[in-house]
């Protein structure tokens, strides 16, 4: 009977709770639909969001719209969040519903829009010049990457650039930025290549006294911005804020409190970062750092420094991602041994380097020598247990020995060495070598698999490619067995030999032998007959 029960009881939830599913999904079919050219969303109740636009359908002077009537319901677009990226559009007017545009970078990303307007009563958002705003003008929302202005003012009231407002402006040579604006936002000049005055005297970029924040990555890539003094007020420079730019020497003011990971990276010109009177970061002889009360960490080695050789201070117990990232001058670096840990691009594209010492070092981590093309010494620790993806790619390596404390060695960590020509696994190594360790480099003649204990993963030791096919010479001991998957392609070619194995190995010799004397034996028998 209870069985009957509980049968009974699972048809009357499945009647009732099956049709609710059913009804939910098709609710949710039926929250999108398309008019007009526009992929709409219903947000609740009348309200809209437009999510995608047909760029086929752009014309030069483009209205987004304001209200849509579909199934006899009239809707009111109050969410932009399509793309508006056809070259043809040269303008675009907010309607005055549009109250929220949440990933605006990304919508008026036309190369030609050279002008953002605003219809009047917008409650959110306000145009001058073509340039758009939030309703009070405090925050500058978009300044057009078709604009052609050589040169803009900010309206005064302005505090905020927004993220990505400037940015890949290709025109913009000067901006005048007005005293009261205390954040530049992320990316906000993000590629404007031909930015290279901003609130200049004489030859000195200043920013504004009223500057607190200058976010990630606001000015990389402004390739011709060659001065830029701080304001005393700054407290926050975000990861990647000047990076790439054209700058020769940063003064970092003493009340700074956060400078994010390779701010000043990628600045070939940059010989030296003087930081007065800092609590948090300290700066000696050009080279940034972070102190603690018992640590140092190096943060920047600047790219442009010119000396040639660099010993680290002992008190340094870490180096952060990117520290030498594109050194122009660097030739040897000695790390102390209270080092034990080689970030990730810690020496990316260093092409300077040629030597660096590692003999204590238990991590080298992902890409901390990509592209060091001159790079080709290297004193590995019998401690190294760690070699990261990439970690070795494009050096100028000729030979590598790995320690047998190595228990890992990442895809790709020694890929693309154009002067790579022997690798070798030592005895009791037990690492694991991971796909295509060597891929790409292609001068490779010789592998000594010396321990049975390694393992390979598939294309380990994959190398060759269809442009570039390898023939490789591989020693192993006798008791290992390559497997077959270590080679998945048909460009790299292992020629295995067996460590100390002869053409006529010691076994046969013995039969060789034993079957001489049986021969004198039969010999000496006919000779008595």
């Amino acid at each position: 009977m209870g069985y009957r029960t509980l049968i009974a009881s699972l048809i009357v939830v499945a009647i009732v709770v099956v049709p609710f599913f059913l009804s939910d999904s098709d609710a949710e079919d039926e929250t999108y639909f398309v008019e007009g050219g526009y992929t709409y969303k219903i947000l609740g109740g009348t309200a809209l969001e437009a999510v995608e636009f047909d760029n086929a359908l752009a014309v030069e002077h483009l209205v987004t719209p304001s209200y849509v009537v579909h199934d006899g319901v009239t809707y009111t677009v109050t969410v932009l969040d399509c793309m508006y990226q056809s070259d043809v559009i040269r303008s675009v007017t907010v309607s005055s519903t549009i109250l929220g545009m949440p990933y605006i970078a990304t919508v008026f990303l036309g190369s030609n829009i050279s002008d953002i307007l605003v219809e009047e009563g917008n409650e959110a958002y306000s145009s001058k010049d073509g340039v758009l705003f939030d309703d009070k003008m405090r925050t500058l929302v978009m300044f057009p990457k078709g604009k052609a202005l050589l040169s803009y003012e900010f309206p005064e009231t302005v505090s905020t650039v927004d993220d990505f407002a400037f940015a890949g402006n290709l025109a913009l040579e000067e901006v005048l930025l007005n005293e009261g604006l205390m954040d530049i936002g992320a990316y906000a000049f993000e590629g404007c290549s031909n930015l290279r005055s901003i609130n200049p005297i004489g030859e000195m970029n200043i920013l504004p006294t009223s500057v607190s924040i200058i976010d990630e990555g606001a000015f990389s890539r402004c390739e011709n911005l060659c001065t830029v003094l701080l304001p005393e007020g700054l407290r926050i420079i975000g990861a990647n804020a000047f990076y790439d730019t054209a700058i020769e020497h940063v003064t970092v003011p003493g009340k700074v409190l956060d400078i994010g990971m390779s701010a000043f990276g990628g600045c070939k010109n940059l010989e030296y970062i003087d930081v007065r009177g800092g609590q948090k970061y300290t700066s000696l002889d050009g080279v940034l750092y972070e102190t603690g009360d018992d640590y140092k960490t190096l943060m920047m080695y600047p790219s442009g420094k010119t000396d040639s050789e660099f010993v680290l201070d002992y008190q340094v117990s870490q180096i952060w991602p990117e520290a030498f990232n594109e050194t122009q001058y660097l030739k040897k670096v000695v790390l102390p041994d209270t080092i034990q840990i080689i970030p990730y691009n810690a020496f990316l594209n260093s092409e300077s380097l040629e030597e660096v010492d590692i003999s204590h070092i238990v991590i080298v981590s992902d890409g901390a020598f990509y592209g060091c093309t001159n790079l080709k010494t290297v004193v590995m620790s019998e401690r190294l247990v760690s070699i990261g993806y990439n970690a070795f790619c494009q050096t100028g390596l000729e030979e590598v020995t790995l320690p047998a404390s190595v228990q890992t060695v990442d895809p790709l960590s020694f890929s693309n060495c154009k002067s790579l020509k022997k690798f070798t696994v030592p005895e009791d190594s037990e690492a694991s070598l991971r796909f295509g360790i060597m891929a790409g480099s292609f001068v490779v003649e010789e592998i000594e698999l010396l321990s049975d204990k390694i393992e390979l993963d598939d294309g380990a030791l994959e190398i060759g490619s269809e442009t570039n096919p390898v023939t490789v010479k591989v020693t192993k001991l006798k008791t290992y067995t390559i497997p077959t998957n270590a080679v998945t392609g048909d460009y790299t070619t292992l020629d295995v030999k067996n460590l100390g194995e002869r053409p006529y190995p010691y076994e046969n010799l013995i039969v060789v032998a034993i079957c001489i004397i049986v021969l004198l034996m039969i010999i000496r028998i006919f000779r008595g007959v």
